[in-house]
């Protein structure tokens, strides 16, 4: 009776039609007689097929089955769309964690390993024909370097993947890491052996957050620190700060950055534990979607704004991955019980405060 009305339907909407019963049967075997979209039990009263290009008609290959109430709401909402929503229902009275109990320790070391990366770090000032340089050299002049796409080539690198796991260092762990037998981060002291110092000294290797004392020349240079005496009541005050250093104490090292150390000679003095993780390329095709369209736009000049476009979408991605969002703070007021149970389960929920004149 049903696959008659199915037929029906696509007969009306000038659609063809080649469903048939032993493919309806093996996808009630695949999705073991659940629906394809909330995960119901589904009974002979409740399964209905749905179907997945809805510009189609009811056609194997182009079937999966549903119950009656999904099929009725989706209407012409696509796939993933509607797969969304019921996902968002399927949670809105849950806390749903994306890093569990069992993570939060590697979520802590990992967050309070982040240090920044380098801007201008070679001299902050420098005068043409006056300023010495390798020893009595005098600056003749300066040459700024942009890399091209640095944030997509990032991002289309190696990352760690699945669920990551602690194993305490063992003897011959860095061999490993050279052989690429294992992947993700190495807690270790490193250091610059002092036969390299001298090769590293315009860009030393480690780069660090360390308490800065801005009244103590010595720490940060007589140009600086003329500059600081300069503001008067406004002069800056010990803070940590972003440094290049020959050295690193505990540190978090990922293993590619690691086996580029290791190539140009540093050396790791001691070594703590090991987070252990799977390495996957999982923004390589974005990375390659961005790099195309930039491209397409320099060679035609119809597509310079997708172009122009896909450069903020690629730059914009890296930024908002690692933007720090538990800094982030906004406060609203809400009166309804059931607005205030959904702020709560939410993954940014901070700390409420009952308003009793309210």
């Amino acid at each position: 009776k049903r696959m008659g009305g199915y037929k029906i339907q696509d007969t009306k909407a000038k659609r063809k039609f080649g469903m048939t019963l032993e493919h309806l049967n093996t996808l009630l075997q695949k999705q073991k007689y659940l629906c394809g979209l909330c995960y119901c039990q589904l009974t002979t009263d409740t399964a209905s097929t749905d179907r997945i290009n809805n510009n189609l008609g009811h056609i194997d290959g182009n079937i999966f089955i549903s119950c009656v109430k999904c099929n009725t709401a989706r209407k012409d909402m696509s796939l993933k769309g509607f797969r969304y929503k019921k996902l968002l229902e399927f949670n809105s009275d849950r806390l749903v964690y994306s890093i569990d109990r069992e993570e939060k320790d590697i979520y802590a070391k990992m967050k309070t390993n982040i240090a920044g990366g380098p801007s201008i770090i070679f001299n902050r000032y420098a005068k043409h024909n006056e300023t010495k340089i390798r020893g009595d050299k005098v600056c003749k002049k300066i040459i700024g370097y942009d890399a091209n796409a640095l944030y997509l080539w990032a991002l289309g690198n190696e990352m760690p993947c699945g669920r990551l796991t602690t194993v305490e260092a063992y003897d011959g762990i860095i061999d490993d890491i050279k052989a690429d037998k294992v992947f993700g981060f190495l807690e270790c002291d490193i250091r610059t052996p002092d036969h390299l110092k001298d090769y590293f000294r315009e860009m030393t290797p480690i780069f660090k957050n360390v308490l800065i004392d801005c009244t103590d020349e010595s720490d940060i240079g007589k140009h600086m620190f003329d500059y600081n005496q300069s503001r008067t009541s406004n002069r800056s005050k010990p803070a940590r700060k972003l440094i290049g250093s020959y050295f690193g104490e505990k540190m978090l090292i990922y293993t590619p950055l690691l086996k580029w150390y290791l190539s140009h000679g540093m050396e790791i003095a001691k070594t703590y534990c090991f987070i252990k993780a799977s390495s996957h390329k999982a923004f390589a095709p974005f990375m390659e979607a961005a790099s195309n369209a930039r491209r397409e736009g320099d060679v035609d000049k119809f597509k310079a704004m997708i172009a122009e476009m896909m450069k903020l979408v690629g730059n914009s991605a890296f930024g908002r991955s690692g933007m720090d969002m538990s800094k982030h703070k906004e406060v609203k007021y809400e009166s309804s019980d059931k607005a205030i149970k959904s702020k709560i389960e939410h993954f940014t929920f901070h700390w409420l405060e009952e308003l009793n004149a309210c």
